[in-house]
């Protein structure tokens, strides 16, 4: 059975082309928002940080990773790696590289 929405639907028919409109386009950029925010959720539950080091405006960690097929070995726990990665900020979004498995000095 649906849900009921929290506002009526009489009240939706009541709203003007251009308002349907500035609705239309906030629930777009929810709905966007609300998917990038489950990627990265999906994508922390993936790595364990296992050690985190900042070096002049670059995070370090070395993480686990877990590659998500079923039958792999890192699912029991043990992942793939460790392994380095950097991150940094660039135009506002968080950036990140593969560094290796030995952290540059």
């Amino acid at each position: 059975m649906a849900k009921r929405l929290p506002i009526s639907k009489q009240f939706l028919r009541d709203l003007s082309l251009e308002r349907l409109a500035e609705l239309s386009d906030f629930i777009r950029a929810l709905i966007l928002e609300k998917k990038d925010q489950e990627k990265r959720l999906a994508a922390q539950r993936k790595r364990e940080v296992l050690e985190e080091k900042t070096v002049d405006s670059k995070t370090y960690r070395l993480v686990l990773i877990r590659c998500g097929k079923e039958a792999c070995h890192c699912n029991e726990g043990n992942g793939h790696g460790p392994y380095w990665y950097a991150y940094w900020s660039e135009k506002g979004r968080t950036r990140s590289k593969y560094v290796g498995k030995k952290l540059p000095t």
